[in-house]
C-alpha cells in the first residue's frame, strides 16, 4: 500500500540540477506570485506557489519554507497538514536538517492526527527511529 502524502516527497532521489533557463522562468513566475500577493496576502495558491518555487527551483529552501504560512484564515486543515509534510520534505532534503524534520513530522502527528499526512509523518518517524537505533 502506497503512503499518501509524504511519501513522494521523503523518499524521492537526489534534486536534478535546475537549467539557466528554467531558473529564469522560475524567477519570473515567483515574481508574478509576489506581484499577486502584494495585491491579496492571503492568497493561498500564490503563497504555496512561491513557496515551492523558492524551495525547489531557486534554492532557496527557507524562504519556501517561510511562505507556508499555516496561520492563514480559511485554509484547511488538510492544507495545513499537507504543508507540513512539505516543510518537513524540504528540511530533511534540502536543508540537511533531520532534527528539524523530526521536529516538523512530530507537529503534523500532534496538531492534525487523522489526516494521510499524520499517518505518513507516524511511519517516517518510526523509519527514523529505526535507523538511529541500528546506527
Amino acid at each position: 500500500m502506497r503512503l499518501p502524502a509524504l511519501g513522494d516527497s521523503l523518499d524521492a532521489g537526489p534534486r536534478q540540477p535546475i537549467s539557466r533557463a528554467d531558473r529564469a522562468r522560475a524567477t519570473e513566475i515567483a515574481n508574478a506570485c509576489v506581484e499577486r500577493l502584494n495585491q491579496d496576502p492571503n492568497n493561498v495558491p500564490a503563497r504555496e506557489n512561491l513557496g515551492r518555487l523558492f524551495a525547489e527551483s531557486l534554492d532557496k529552501s527557507e524562504l519556501g519554507i517561510e511562505q507556508l504560512l499555516l496561520d492563514l484564515p480559511d485554509v484547511l486543515d488538510l492544507r495545513r497538514a499537507e504543508w507540513l509534510g512539505l516543510m518537513a520534505a524540504w528540511q530533511l532534503k534540502l536543508l540537511r536538517g533531520p532534527d528539524a524534520a523530526r521536529t516538523v513530522l512530530e507537529r503534523l502527528v500532534r496538531d492534525f492526527p487523522r489526516t494521510p499526512q499524520a499517518l505518513s509523518a507516524r511511519h517516517r518517524l518510526h523509519l527514523m527511529d529505526a535507523r538511529a537505533n541500528n546506527t
